[in-house]
């Protein structure tokens, strides 16, 4: 391949990362770049809270009245006290650095003072295992952990009743669970980097725009700034489901994305 490829012509792929996320290789001059396949968030409906069969009741962008039952829901499973006045922090990961575990390991005392829930679903390296069965067993009516992975069920269980999802990741050629957040109404904490910095706007409540809420120095400090923004909107119902209302109306399809490359080709091919 000499020249970059226009459109969606992909000379390779799909192919399959160990993980289970489909990706397409696309060539441009010598250099090949993997890209998730983003449209999952469409295919079959799968990860759509009007009609996600896994979840405790259904809601829109129209009625988001299903979201309380699915909070409630979700405490139930963890075993957490039912107060969904109380707000659920969650993330779905990998226990590994590369995920930012690291700076929730040093920011989970300040994580309980903020008086938040925190709920976690993973497995990984043994050190960050016991750092969640330790912070589970001093804390076992705030901190709700499953480790391992629990099946597809449970994570849509998780996006659909959580208030925040975190993804402190130290880097992230794209992610997933950034989007499927914003289409559950669960406000994204990213760490500004590759495709989350891509896909998640920072709120500004001068004019009401924004899906979430980044940083981008990799620091526990950068993170717990953003959690404590994040929870101070909470206690802002106007706000919070205008931060809601946005994410939901995101549009992460490869439609959306083929426009956008369409656009940037165009903006090469004029600078010739």
């Amino acid at each position: 391949p000499g020249d970059y490829v226009f459109g969606w012509d992909i000379p390779h792929g799909p192919y399959e990362y160990p993980d289970g996320c489909e990706v397409f290789i696309v060539y441009m001059g010598d250099a090949s770049h993997v890209w998730e396949k983003s449209d999952l968030l469409e295919h079959k409906n799968i990860w759509n809270p009007e009609t996600d069969p896994y979840i405790a009741a259904n809601f829109s962008a129209e009625d988001l009245s299903g979201k309380v039952e699915c909070k409630l829901d979700l405490l139930r499973r963890f075993g957490l006290p039912e107060e969904p006045e109380r707000p659920i922090i969650a993330i779905i990961s990998r226990l590994v650095t590369q995920k930012g575990y690291d700076l929730i390991r040093d920011l989970a005392r300040e994580i309980l003072n903020t008086g938040s829930f925190f709920i976690a679903l993973g497995a990984g390296a043994k050190e960050y295992e016991d750092f969640l069965q330790s912070w589970h067993d001093h804390a076992p009516r705030r901190v709700g952990i499953f480790k391992g992975y629990a099946g597809e069920p449970l994570a849509h269980q998780i996006e659909a009743g959580a208030d925040m999802f975190i993804m402190p990741s130290h880097y992230e050629p794209c992610g997933l669970n950034q989007m499927y957040s914003m289409r559950y109404a669960t406000v994204p904490i990213v760490r500004a980097t590759g495709g989350l910095d891509d896909t998640v706007e920072s709120y500004n409540p001068a004019n009401g725009s924004g899906t979430g809420f980044k940083f981008y120095e990799y620091n526990a400090g950068a993170l717990l700034e953003k959690i404590r923004e994040a929870l101070y909107f909470y206690g802002q119902p106007e706000h919070w489901r205008r931060i809601q209302l946005n994410g939901m109306a995101k549009d992460n399809s490869w439609e959306a994305a083929a426009q956008k490359y369409v656009q940037l080709y165009q903006e090469i091919i004029d600078l010739k």
